[in-house]
This record gives C-alpha cells, sequence and structure tokens, in this order.
C-alpha cells in the first residue's frame, strides 16, 4: 500500500511539473493529472504481474526438479509430493495445490481428469500454464499404470529442466537490460522537448505556448510516452513459463514435443504404444495426422509407408529424420537401440532448444523495435514545434 502512494504521489508530482513548465492549458493539465493516477495504478498492476509470473516460474521448476528426484528415490506420487511439500511456505499456491493433489489421491475424487491421478495432477497445472508440467506428469501417470521403472526417462526429463532453465535466465536478464533501456529512451526524449521548449526566444515563448497546436502536441507526447513505457514493462512481465507460444505455425512449433514426448514413452512401451500415449494433449493438425498415423501403422505394421507419409508436404528435415528412426525401431531390426534412442532424444532437445530461442530472439527484436517510438514521438514533436515557431516569426 505504502509503494501504491509513492508512486500514486510521484505521478502526480511528474506531471505537474511539465504542466508548470509548459504553461499547458487548465483543460489539457486535468487530463494528464487524472491520467498519472490511471498510469500509476496500472504501473503498480503490472509490477505485480511481474512479480507473480516470477514466483510461479521458480515455483514450478523447484517443484519439477524436486518432484523428479523424489519419484526417481521413493518411486511412489504421494511420497514425492510429501518431499516437495518441505520446499514451500504453506501460504503459497503451489503448496496448496500439492495438498488438494493429496486430497484428492486419499479420497479417491478424479477431481478434473479421466483418473484419480490424472485428477490430482490436474490440480496442479491448472494453476501454472507450463507445457513441460504437463508433459511430466503424462508420464508419470503413465509409469504408475503399467508399474514399470524407468530412471533413464527421469534422468532425460531432469537433464532437459536443467538446460531450459538456463535459456529462461538469460533470457529475462536480456528483458530487463531492454526494459531500462527503453525507459532512459523515454526519459531522453523528454529531455530532448524540454531543451527545444528552453532555447526558444524569451520573446516568442509565450506565444507559442498559447497556441493551440502546441498545447495539444505537448498533451500527446506526455500521454504517449508513459503510455508506452507501461506497454513495454507490460510485455516483460509477462509469464517466464514455457506456455505455447503462436510466432509459428502451430505444427511447426509443437511437433519437437510431441516427438520429445514420443521418445519418453520408448523407454518402457513399444513404438506403436509410444505413439498413442502421445497422442493424449494434442490438438489440431497435428493430433489429425498423428491419429491418421496410428491407423496406417495398425493396417500396414511392417510398412515404412506411413511413417514417411506423416507431413509430407512439410519441409521438416527434423521429423523425417525422426519418422525413420521409430521405422527402425518398429521393426525390431536394430540391434543397437538404446543407443539411438539417446540420438534422438538429444536430436529433440536440440531441435526444442532452438525453436525456444527462435521465440526468444523474435520477441527481442519487438523490444528493439518499440525502443526506438520515444524518440520518434519527441522527433515529430520537435518538428510541430519548429513550424510553430516559424509561422509566428512570419507573422512579425
Amino acid at each position: 500500500m505504502k509503494r501504491k502512494i509513492v508512486i500514486s504521489i510521484f505521478m502526480l508530482f511528474f506531471y505537474a511539473c511539465f504542466i508548470v513548465g509548459f504553461r499547458l492549458h487548465w483543460l489539457y493539465a486535468t487530463v494528464l493529472l487524472i491520467l498519472s493516477q490511471v498510469y500509476a495504478f496500472f504501473y503498480c498492476k503490472i509490477r505485480r504481474k511481474g512479480e507473480c509470473a516470477k514466483e510461479d516460474y521458480y515455483e514450478v521448476t523447484i517443484y519439477m526438479e524436486q518432484f523428479l528426484c523424489s519419484y526417481k528415490r521413493l518411486g511412489h506420487v504421494r511420497m514425492a509430493w510429501e518431499d516437495c511439500c518441505n520446499l514451500f511456505e504453506e501460504k503459497s499456491n503451489i503448496y496448496q495445490a500439492i495438498q488438494r493433489a493429496i486430497h484428492i489421491m486419499e479420497t479417491g475424487e478424479n477431481g478434473q481428469g479421466k483418473t484419480i491421478l490424472s485428477g490430482a495432477f490436474r490440480e496442479i497445472e491448472c494453476i501454472y500454464n507450463s507445457r513441460r508440467l504437463e508433459m511430466m506428469h503424462r508420464y508419470i501417470a503413465q509409469i504408475e499404470h503399467t508399474g514399470v521403472e524407468v530412471i533413464t526417462a527421469i534422468d532425460m526429463m531432469l537433464g532437459d529442466l536443467q538446460s531450459w532453465k538456463q535459456r529462461i535466465v538469460i533470457y529475462q536478464k536480456k528483458k530487463s537490460f531492454l526494459r531500462k533501456e527503453f525507459f532512459l529512451a523515454a526519459v531522453f526524449a523528454l529531455f530532448i522537448c524540454c531543451v527545444t521548449h528552453m532555447i526558444l526566444p524569451y520573446n516568442m515563448v509565450h506565444k507559442v505556448e498559447d497556441m493551440t497546436v502546441y498545447q495539444v502536441s505537448t498533451t500527446v507526447v506526455l500521454v504517449l510516452l508513459p503510455l508506452f513505457v507501461l506497454f513495454v514493462y507490460n510485455n516483460c512481465a509477462k509469464s517466464w513459463l514455457d506456455s505455447s507460444h503462436r510466432f509459428e505455425d502451430a505444427v511447426e512449433e509443437e511437433f519437437p514435443y510431441w516427438l520429445w514426448s514420443v521418445s519418453l514413452y520408448l523407454q518402457q512401451d513399444s513404438v506403436y504404444h509410444a505413439l498413442q500415449q502421445s497422442c493424449r494433449g494434442l490438438k489440431g493438425e497435428l493430433r489429425e495426422e498423428v491419429c491418421r498415423l496410428l491407423e496406417n501403422i495398425y493396417e500396414e505394421p511392417n510398412s515404412l509407408i506411413p511413417y514417411v507419409e506423416f507431413f509430407r508436404n512439410r519441409d521438416l528435415p527434423e521429423l523425417h529424420s525422426g519418422m525413420k528412426l521409430l521405422y527402425s525401431f518398429s521393426s525390431g531390426g536394430n540391434p543397437d537401440m538404446q543407443k539411438q534412442v539417446y540420438f534422438l532424444v538429444e536430436q529433440n532437445q536440440r531441435m526444442i532448444e532452438q525453436r525456444e530461442l527462435n521465440c526468444q530472439q523474435i520477441a527481442l527484436l519487438a523490444f528493439q523495435l518499440v525502443k526506438q517510438i520515444p524518440v520518434l514521438i519527441a522527433g515529430g514533436k520537435i518538428v510541430l514545434d519548429a513550424v510553430v515557431f516559424v509561422l509566428q516569426m512570419a507573422e512579425m
């Protein structure tokens, strides 16, 4: 509450200084003073949003890491959850979600899932929009259903988690730096506007200030610059988690994660059953193609054609290479299958890393472009003020 009051007072003082300095009309001054409180409100809201996004990220990553390690050691979901609870405060979202999940396990309620365990997992997933969290839960649920102990797959998930955490930390540092750059660009733009106002001849200042064009242009600048700062801050405050992006085609975005899940299921199942398990949670065109692939494999179990025809019209070399490996596994003609599975896993990890880095790079480039806006706004005002000054000089 104290922080909100301080920010509100600061914004009032900030706009009051410019209102007095530029001698703005009472109408424009009123608009700016009202907007100062609106901006203060949204700044506090965006700041809280960023803090929540950071908290959610750390809660999810700590939970996933501890859950995988505990499950690997204990082999039981309930005991793994109890270990996780020791790491979080009772008032935290993740602690309360785990307690609700444990309650579902104890009472036999199915919650929001088709089974008791999936319903328990859903209690956690509904709070955090994380693709990796959902994939981990689906795989653990399958292990619980089959009763197979798969240490290698858990190690693979832990390795992928560590790699993802490193990329996120680097990405957030870059966003934080760009946010500071944009703020400085906005301050510099205001400074330029103030300097151009100060260099006006003394006998012309009041005449220029009294012109409606000058009053409107100054008000527009004082409205737009803080607005763009809030826009950038809001984008920087978005979720840190690996929720679905839509920067590129959905199939190209989803298939590395799908192939990664197939690699996990291959640790305990045949290719056909691994594809069946991976189909859960898929949507849209990718789901349709996987279902069609399963039908074709069922009709021609020993044929290469179903694997080759899978998204044949798409230029996705990594996917086609992975499908050929899956056919090799299904045919049973590969004496060194485990090494090939590891190769498939490494290939998918590289694809996932590259695509996530591409999405991050696109977002950073967008920030770089937006960073030029404050200078353009200030430049537009300077040009307009120059035209007004020339017109005044011509009338004298």
